[in-house]
């Protein structure tokens, strides 16, 4: 090897340095960057052990504002936290104060200002106070709060870890920032940060108690009602409830969580009536159905609460859609806002052109809908936005074609079914029509009560027909039933004469008022009203000088209470079919769901089987569906001669 070309050989031995000295140099200067590095990674390491967790760090070192103690005491569990405390402590002149429950992830500040620059800019008109309520997360950015903070002042910040398993701690934390600092406002209303509310149209219902739903009620609930509910026994699974915490087998009425209202005076009550329960993850059965039911507050079921809606919903003055479920999405919420904002022209523009929902993308791509075009310019920006998102992918857009395809072709299998179906039970009701009619031992009078026909949507008031038809056919086949109709508006009776043909031709008592303004004098005490209700009691026996009356609704959320509610109201007396006296439940595994909410037709023909057999056993047999899973049997000794049966 030439002596050039040697390790260290960096300087020629003319400069006069031998190779020995210039390999040290090296080194050391390699070892001090290295004692450098070192010390380094260990000054970050230090600092890191230093500084706490952002979620571990108090709310006052991260924003610098005040913050109130307070705690979520319930039976055998208390949190303490801490909440931000406001500039201005008390709401007068208030009318609604809404609490939005959001989150401190970082993606959550653009929903949030979407929220203000649509529905909630709205709110100081209406002397409404809003806040969003959230919490503390890893993924918080404690700076952009701070400007959020400083620039609104709209926000509570609580002193907990945002969770799934703490809702119900952020639920308490909304009641209680409520009585502590706005109880003079008029109504609480509770809603997430994906919904949408039409202000205006909310204070026209409010006025109208949501179309008399909330009559002479001083505790109430209104919001997208649920019912018929179990808990989910499973630990795996996220709405696992274990026995300890509760130990029904069926959850009380409760409401959908993401938009409740109440009067405030509601709020105080359940606070109280909490200390006497187990805590909950399920922050909308706790707060809403376990603590409202031994308070007897009712949950009513408003219509006009819900996701996307069909543009017929909108044909009413006022329209019902009131709230909007949306999407965690900007451009999501800034278009549905806009469909919220105008339904009724929607309605007005497109009149009969289509009656399918109107979500989104029907809206943008839809070719048919010339009007909507027109309609949507001011949301132009929107419109164009998502049109060229969605030219990017054009594989997309053929997957959503194949889709629809594939979606109509079972469409159009149901309808067949459904037509085939429907033939099938026309032939069997001729046939049963020919037979010899039926004689009742007495009289039976029946009213059907029409006056609910505003509160149901086009598909409910379909079906309505549709069971009026099937009752005049138990009036032709049973002689002694006497049918009357109350409250039969002009609109509703042509709706009636396209879906039921020869419905202007039935021979029954007709009435465009309802059974108060018709029925006078001591005829009023023989009025009865049936519901499903389960508070009720049960109809044992019929007399031929009552007059039954059956509420005309055909409600397919199972919210029921709607007629007895009518009836307490009133003054009359209630009673409800007795299912449960007569049968059993089904202990075999199955999809059964006990559901005592029958048809019209089928609560009048189990009246007319009662009153000529005088055994509801097999009046009941006859109608009840199988699927609700109740078994009617005489006595045990049937049920061994026919375990079939069973």
């Amino acid at each position: 090897m030439l002596s050039s070309q040697r390790p260290c050989r960096i300087f020629r031995r003319r400069d006069g340095l031998s190779r020995q000295i210039v390999c040290t140099l090296l080194l050391f200067n390699t070892l001090f960057w290295l004692f450098i590095l070192r010390r380094s990674i260990q000054h970050c390491q230090q600092r890191r052990a230093a500084t706490p967790p952002f979620h571990t760090r108090p709310p006052e070192q991260l924003y610098g504002t005040d913050f109130d103690k307070f705690n979520m005491t319930l039976k055998g569990f208390r949190f303490e936290y801490k909440m931000t405390s406001p500039k201005r402590k008390n709401c007068v002149n208030t009318t609604i104060f809404l609490a939005i429950m959001s989150t401190g992830d970082k993606a959550m500040h653009v929903q949030r200002e979407a929220l203000r620059n649509t529905y909630l800019s709205k709110a100081a008109y209406y002397n409404i106070e809003y806040k969003f309520f959230i919490g503390k997360s890893n993924t918080t950015r404690p700076d952009l709060l701070q400007k959020e903070v400083k620039q609104y002042n709209d926000i509570v910040f609580i002193d907990m870890v945002d969770s799934y398993a703490n809702n119900s701690i952020k639920w308490n934390a909304m009641y209680q920032y409520h009585q502590s600092f706005c109880h003079e406002a008029f109504f609480f209303m509770k809603v997430d940060d994906d919904v949408i509310v039409h202000f205006p149209r909310l204070w026209q219902w409010i006025e109208r108690d949501f179309g008399g739903i909330i009559i002479g009620q001083r505790d109430w609930l209104v919001c997208q009602k649920i019912q018929g509910v179990q808990p989910i026994r499973d630990p795996n699974n996220k709405w696992f409830v274990p026995k300890h915490q509760f130990e029904k087998d069926w959850y009380p009425p409760y409401c959908n969580g993401y938009a409740v209202i109440m009067p405030s005076e509601t709020v105080g009550k359940l606070l109280e009536e909490a200390k006497h329960h187990q805590f909950m993850k399920m922050d909308d059965v706790f707060f809403t159905g376990i603590l409202t039911e031994p308070l007897n507050i009712t949950v009513n079921h408003f219509i006009g609460i819900g996701g996307d809606f069909e543009i017929d919903i909108c044909r009413g003055d006022p329209p019902f859609q009131t709230v909007i479920h949306s999407e965690r999405r900007p451009k999501t919420i800034y278009a549905k806002y806009y469909k919220l904002e105008k339904c009724a022209v929607i309605a007005k523009q497109l009149g009969d052109a289509t009656k399918k929902v109107i979500t989104l993308h029907k809206i943008n791509f839809a070719q048919k809908m010339l009007d909507v075009e027109r309609i949507l310019a001011e949301f132009a920006e929107i419109t164009v936005e998502e049109d060229r998102c969605s030219k990017k992918n054009e594989n997309r857009l053929s997957k959503q074609e194949k889709a629809a395809r594939y979606f109509e072709k079972i469409k159009q299998s149901r309808l067949a079914k459904r037509a085939e179906e429907r033939k099938r039970q026309r032939t069997a009701r001729k046939r049963r029509n020919r037979e010899e009619k039926i004689v009742l031992k007495e009289e039976l009078n029946i009213a059907i009560d029409l006056g609910f026909e505003v509160q149901m949507n086009k598909k409910e008031s379909t079906h309505l027909a549709r069971q009026l038809g099937r009752i005049w056919g138990l009036q032709k086949r049973y002689q002694g039933l006497k049918t009357q109709l109350f409250g039969l508006t002009p609109d509703f009776s042509e709706n009636c004469q396209k879906i039921v043909t020869g419905f202007d031709k039935f021979d029954w008592k007709t009435h465009d008022k309802t059974a108060h303004d018709v029925i006078r004098g001591s005829d009023l005490d023989k009025l009865i009203y049936l519901t499903p209700d389960a508070d009720a009691e049960p109809l044992l026996e019929l007399s031929k000088d009552n007059i039954y009356v059956i509420g005309g609704i055909v409600d397919e959320t199972g919210v029921g209470s709607r007629t007895k509610m009518k009836a307490d109201t009133s003054g009359h007396k209630s009673y409800r079919l007795p299912i449960s006296e007569f049968s059993r439940r089904n202990t075999e595994k199955g999809n059964w769901t006990f559901n005592q909410m029958l048809a019209l037709n089928q609560v009048v023909e189990a009246l007319c089987l009662f009153s000529q057999t005088s055994d509801w056993t097999t009046a009941l047999a006859t109608v009840v569906p199988a699927r609700t899973g109740f078994i009617f049997e005489k006595d045990d000794q049937n049920s061994e001669e026919n375990p079939k049966n069973e």
